[in-house]
């Protein structure tokens, strides 16, 4: 498996500036453009708030252009993003390779979220729009972080915005959310043991 991270891949076509590099954990060394000052969107006032409009294109590229079904073990980390952006895009992306013709017209012979689903992973902090929207994503491509040391961390209160974000969550959805799926992706050396660890003073031990 190769993974690449693309926090900070834009719309390619708008994109400008220094190239930065991100290593795959497959031994590949993959380019692409640094971070811009509006996040590779025309518009000056974009800046952060907006910054996850640019990746939406570039997600769309990916997978439009043909790159994930000719590439099927590639996976894509979109990080500092959130997520109540993403249920959205997959939901028009579906619906307008559907309405224009399916695999004739775009020559993929899968819906958009389908490849979103088995290729991509996005991150998420204290974003509930995107855990509301979760059956549309798929709880297998959430990965929560803290973001710590950063400014906008929610360090030291972790556990108690998780605890409010995540209510609504089944056990084994926090469970996949939280631990499984970035113990998975990144093959760390932890044992899953199950939604036991996903609790508040759960622990995750070493294999």
């Amino acid at each position: 498996m190769t993974l690449l991270g693309i926090a900070g891949v834009m719309a390619l076509g708008a994109l400008g500036g220094l190239v930065g590099a991100l290593l795959g954990l497959g031994g590949g060394v993959f380019l692409v453009p640094a971070l811009t000052l509006v996040y590779g969107l025309p518009f000056r006032q974009a800046g952060s708030p907006l910054a996850f409009a640019g990746v939406m294109f570039t997600i769309a590229d990916l997978i439009q252009s043909g790159v994930c079904e000719r590439y099927p073990g590639l996976k894509f980390v979109i990080t500092e993003f959130e997520t109540g952006w993403t249920a959205i895009m997959l939901k028009r992306l579906d619906w307008n390779y559907i309405r224009l013709g399916g695999a004739k017209t775009f020559g993929i012979p899968l819906k958009p979220s389908a490849y979103w689903k088995r290729q991509f992973y996005v991150t998420f902090e204290d974003d509930p729009i995107g855990i509301r929207t979760r059956d549309f994503i798929g709880t297998n491509t959430l990965l929560w972080g803290s973001d710590y040391p950063h400014g906008d961390s929610i360090f030291p209160h972790s556990q108690k915005v998780l605890n409010q974000i995540l209510q609504d969550c089944t056990p084994e959805e926090r469970y996949e959310m939280t631990v499984k799926n970035v113990t998975e992706l990144y093959n760390l050396p932890f044992t899953l043991e199950g939604p036991s660890q996903a609790k508040v003073g759960g622990s995750i031990g070493r294999s």
